[in-house]
C-alpha cells in the first residue's frame, strides 16, 4: 500500500500529463475503489488523484497479474 501510494504522491507532484502506476496489489487497488474508505492512506491517495484529475490530468493505476512459477 506504501508502494502505491509514494507513486501516487509522486505523480501529484510531477507535471506531467498522463501517468501509469502498475501495481501487483489487487487488494490496494479494491480499497482504492470502495466509495467506504476508512485507511488514511488510501483516503490520500483518493484526493491525490482528485487533484490530478481537477488539474486536466490523467492517472491511471492497473493491477499487473503476477507470473506463475513454472519452474522445476
Amino acid at each position: 500500500m506504501y508502494a502505491l501510494f509514494r507513486a501516487v504522491k509522486m505523480a501529484r507532484e510531477s507535471r506531467v500529463a498522463s501517468v501509469s502506476i502498475l501495481s501487483d496489489s489487487r487488494s490496494s487497488l479494491d480499497l482504492l475503489r470502495s466509495p467506504s474508505v476508512t485507511h488514511h492512506l488510501a483516503l490520500q491517495m483518493k484526493g491525490f488523484v482528485r487533484e490530478i484529475r481537477e488539474e486536466g490530468r490523467e492517472v491511471l493505476i492497473r493491477v499487473r497479474a503476477p507470473q506463475e512459477d513454472l519452474s522445476w
